[in-house]
């Protein structure tokens, strides 16, 4: 073995001239700051040619095996958590511990996070950066609403509130490459049960109670519709643009979107760290590594990299030029990072709870069956796909790779409380990107609170009845229905009762929402009408027995087994519902509506009818 090691540093000497690194870039941005950087260690360093290769985050994740184990590669970037344990563990890399000195890794790494890269008493890669998660915003949009950066969760919750009645979406996620979106389920599941649940959760064991209370956190959000949801996925370059463009106000993002903010946008982007939960704060903050491929044979230089790399200022000028912090806080300079990363650099300081990044730490099947349910979660509405992976099944969702163009956002307003504008969306997208459009919807509680919308930016609403046009001058009807519902009367039991002895009996009549049907229909027959904020608890009430009727329509029965009430239904109205938009998208009118009869001629607006329910 001893003659082996020599021959193999042997080679190294003889070969010291090339140095071969590949590196994971996410812009241009990031090419441009290795290679800046790679010019200044070839200063200090001319008797080394260094080489690097830039690959997208796809690429490199499905090549870095090969590379490791056919030595193309005399350094490679990786990320640390189980990423890189299961490396370890396959014997792919050797410690860099046995090729620098462990005392000038001391010197120079805070403990913290060299027990992150630690195993079996060996360091197994050289962290040279980190960046911490949190919420970028619009400051325009909330300098406009009177809003501060919360600090904690009651705040924030409280922020995306007041946003919402005033017709911003709250939040928008990226989508297509799947990783991002798991950051709320790091924080989320911290805010339920601190870090030993969240760790749980790596493994996907959650017990029954603690599934139902990250279920319910997941299902604030959803069911105030806090997200916007464009038909097409984002990448996370596109959520930072969005917000910038004042089409919703946050995205929970990690620092490295600092490499894509152009002046003029950095002017318009704050930051704030993820809130205070119950006195408690938790810091994310992913590192990056580089790894020695247990195939390289480029020893010598290879040590010269690293020990350069490990120099403070070198360190510190790399990873602030990537858009990260380096490991060690203390090198910093206040001049050299903006006000965002010193919010950051701020809150680091003052937190002990850390983590790395979800799928960092768990593994690869695990953390692709959480992102696909979470992107369903946005898409469906509902946090069934969530709660279905958390009871151990797999849910598959297309992820989109390719950068898709950015198109013009038609954001409209619809009301909560009924399945039926789930149906008029996912119509209306399609109507919509068939003339070049993307959709956003914004949900509010009440009618009022939507019609307000209006005069803030909303560009229309998405479903009502004709009635509509009496409370609001500012929209302009589609002309074709998207379609006709029937809006029934349910009674507990096998009788169907009529309106006359419900309002002789003085009983009242469970509704989810305010919608002027509903509201024109109990005023004609004298009917007090209870309402619940959610359908889940006007269900939830007609479960108690607590109201004896439910004046809905068909789709927002519940369908699953287990919650199925019953009742006997009649038919009270048929109401055929259409599409609104504002006075200032006259234009829009006549090429909604032909695109709106070709939709509804395809098979697509018949499957899309039974699938809710809804027959024509």
């Amino acid at each position: 073995m001893v003659c082996l090691f020599c021959l193999r540093a042997f080679a190294a000497d003889q070969d010291t001239s090339t140095l071969r690194v590949a590196v994971l870039s996410v812009d241009t941005e990031q090419i441009s700051a290795y290679s800046e950087w790679a010019v200044k260690f070839e200063s200090a360093h001319p008797e080394i040619s260094l080489t690097i290769n830039y690959y997208s985050d796809k690429a490199y994740k499905t090549k870095l095996n090969t590379w490791l184990e056919d030595g193309t590669y005399d350094l490679v970037y990786w990320q640390s958590g189980e990423r890189l344990a299961s490396l370890v563990d396959k014997q792919l890399i050797v410690p860099i511990s046995g090729i620098l000195d462990p005392q000038i890794l001391r010197n120079n790494i805070p403990d913290s996070v060299l027990q992150q890269v630690t195993y079996k008493n060996q360091v197994y890669a050289l962290p040279f950066a980190q960046y911490t998660w949190g919420f970028y915003y619009n400051k325009r949009l909330f300098e406009r609403h009177s809003l501060s950066p919360p600090r904690t969760w009651q705040e924030l919750l409280e922020v995306a509130n007041t946003l919402q009645q005033k017709g911003v979406s709250p939040f928008i996620q990226a989508n297509i490459e799947g990783w991002p979106i798991l950051a709320w389920l790091d924080y989320l599941s911290f805010k339920v049960g601190g870090v030993d649940l969240r760790n749980k959760l790596l493994k996907n064991n959650l017990n029954t109670m603690e599934e139902a209370k990250l279920l319910e956190e997941f299902r604030l959000f959803i069911d105030k519709d806090y997200f916007l949801s464009p038909e097409s996925p984002l990448i996370w370059q596109q959520t930072i643009s969005l917000v910038g463009r004042e089409q919703a106000a946050m995205t929970l993002m990690g620092q490295f979107a600092e490499s894509i903010l152009s002046h003029r946008m950095s002017d318009r982007i704050g930051f704030f760290n993820f809130p205070e939960i119950n006195g408690s704060t938790l810091a994310m903050t992913p590192l990056e590594v580089f790894l020695v491929p247990e195939s390289g044979s480029n020893v010598a230089a290879t040590k010269l990299f690293l020990e350069y790399l490990l120099t403070p200022k070198h360190q510190t000028e790399l990873s602030l030029s990537l858009g990260w912090l380096p490991v060690n806080l203390q090198q910093i300079n206040s001049a050299d990072v903006n006000y965002r990363q010193q919010t950051a650099i701020d809150y680091l300081n003052k937190t002990t709870d850390r983590i790395q990044y979800f799928d960092r730490e768990s593994t690869e099947e695990i953390a692709k069956n959480f992102s696909n349910s979470l992107i369903q979660m946005l898409e469906t509405k509902t946090t069934a796909p969530l709660a279905n992976v958390l009871n151990g099944q797999t849910v598959n969702a297309e992820l989109i790779a390719e950068n898709p163009m950015l198109k013009p956002i038609i954001r409209l307003a619809a009301i909560h409380g009924h399945k039926g504008t789930y149906l008029a969306s996912s119509m209306l997208r399609d109507v919509y990107k068939s003339i070049g459009f993307d959709l956003a919807i914004t949900r509010f509680v009440d009618t009022q609170d939507a019609m307000q919308s209006y005069e803030q930016g909303i560009d229309g609403d998405l479903l009502r009845a004709k009635i509509f046009e009496n409370e609001t001058d500012q929209l302009l009807r589609i002309p074709e229905p998207l379609f006709t519902a029937k809006m029934y009367l349910l009674t507990r039991g096998d009788t169907c009762d009529n309106p006359a002895l419900i309002r002789q009996r003085r009983l009242k009549v469970g509704v989810s929402s305010d919608a002027l049907v509903y509201r024109q229909w109990a005023n004609d027959l004298g009917i007090t009408l209870q309402r619940y904020k959610t359908l889940n608890d006007l269900w939830d009430a007609y479960e108690r027995k607590e109201i004896l009727h439910v004046l809905g329509a068909w789709s927002d029965v519940p369908q699953t087994k287990r919650n199925t009430p019953t009742f006997c239904k009649s038919v009270q109205m048929e109401a055929p519902l259409f599409h609104y938009v504002h006075k200032r998208h006259s234009n829009l009118v006549r090429s909604l509506n032909n695109a709106l009869k070709e939709y509804k001629s395809s098979e697509a607006y018949t499957d899309t009818l039974q699938r809710y329910g809804v027959s024509q």
